[in-house]
């Protein structure tokens, strides 16, 4: 799973060097290979910076970060769950939040000329 993250980011960085990518991220080679190979996990801050460097949710990397931390494979489900709940809710948000159409909420009124006007709203 971290491995697609560092993959990402030299795709993004447009390398095929991991020591091009530990510069960039102003890493050790040591510490980017250690991440590579398993034997550590990136910290929350490192992997914000991977998730900002290719264009990925932040909500997303840390999910994925503590999936990868879990010491229990039903913990590490849940954390997977809990991501694509994240994600979905997300979508249907961005969904249902820019679809909405516009209606009358509330009325404007002029006391003095007795006249009523709608002023148009996008939300319920």
């Amino acid at each position: 799973m971290i491995n697609q993250y560092l993959d990402s980011a030299k795709a993004f960085l447009k390398t095929n060097s991991d020591g091009k990518l530990s510069k960039e991220l102003g890493l050790s080679r040591a510490y980017v290979s250690q991440l590579r190979n398993g034997i550590r996990l990136p910290s929350d801050e490192v992997m914000l910076r991977l998730a900002e460097l290719t264009n990925n949710s932040k909500e997303e990397a840390l999910l994925d970060l503590a999936a990868a931390r879990a010491a229990s494979d039903g913990a590490r489900d849940v954390y997977l769950r809990l991501k694509k709940l994240v994600l979905s809710a997300f979508l249907a948000f961005a969904f249902l939040g820019f679809s909405a159409p516009a209606h009358a909420a509330y009325f404007s009124v002029n006391m003095v000329k007795e006249t009523y006007r709608p002023i148009y709203t996008l939300c319920d």
